[in-house]
């Protein structure tokens, strides 16, 4: 579930929520503008299965209540960077400093380039410039932020620690030319230097579905014709030139 919950009365939200856990569904909420998370938890809605998205607002007592529901929160700092300050900060720093599980997300690929390195450099400036030492941000954390962003998605709460063959798996070579000034420490090479490009492998449930720069489970023109077509077909019927 994607809308905001101060958009729809905490009865359809209860009822969504039910079915989806009665198919045992994790549950995704972007909470843009004011928090929603105390009457989420006044309303008995929070656990392990829901994981929030945009933490931009949260108080110290909304953030101790996530720690204690086991509920996560996943930034998009693509897209978070660009809105006004009145819309909050990023506030990786508070989550991590009060124990609050946190992922990394791009958001949605509509507006933005699904480019998860990008991603990580710019919260780890943002974090850097904001916060500094106060609260330690390592380019391993970095990394390990970017990779349980598909196991909070795709995993169920009890196996999220698991295997993440399971969720998937990204293998970016190591060789490229760009990435030799990092002197052999991989974390900071895939932070400061790495790009979608230097992938070479990604599994997913133990399916290949890139290797040497291919797509090998989907036929990539394919799904491109078919989505100009759909757009096209959208647009006659909108009447929009």
């Amino acid at each position: 579930m994607q809308p905001s919950a101060r958009q729809h009365p905490l009865d359809i939200v209860k009822a969504d929520w039910g079915g989806a856990r009665a198919l045992g569904l994790p549950i995704t909420l972007h909470t843009s503008g004011p928090s929603p998370i105390k009457r989420l938890n006044d309303a008995g809605l929070l656990g392990p299965d829901v994981q929030l998205v945009h933490p931009l607002l949260t108080t110290a007592e909304e953030r101790q209540i996530l720690k204690e529901r086991g509920t996560s929160y996943s930034t998009s700092p693509v897209g978070e960077s660009r809105r006004p300050a009145s819309a909050g900060v990023i506030q990786l720093a508070e989550l991590l400093d009060a124990g609050v599980k946190v992922s990394m997300s791009i958001d949605h690929t509509g507006s933005f380039n699904c480019d998860f390195f990008e991603g990580m450099r710019i919260l780890y400036n943002l974090h850097q410039h904001r916060v500094g030492q106060r609260v330690p941000l390592t380019t391993k954390r970095l990394v390990q932020l970017a990779r349980w962003t598909a196991r909070s998605i795709l995993a169920s709460p009890t196996d999220r620690l698991a295997d993440s063959w399971q969720a998937g798996r990204h293998h970016p070579g190591a060789h490229e030319r760009h990435q030799h000034g990092t002197g052999g420490r991989p974390y900071e090479a895939l932070v400061s230097f790495a790009q979608p490009r230097n992938v070479d492998t990604v599994i997913a449930d133990g399916r290949i579905l890139w290797r040497a720069g291919r797509f090998t489970a989907l036929d990539h023109a394919e799904v491109l014709k078919e989505a100009a077509e759909s757009a096209a077909a959208l647009r006659a019927r909108a009447n929009w030139t």
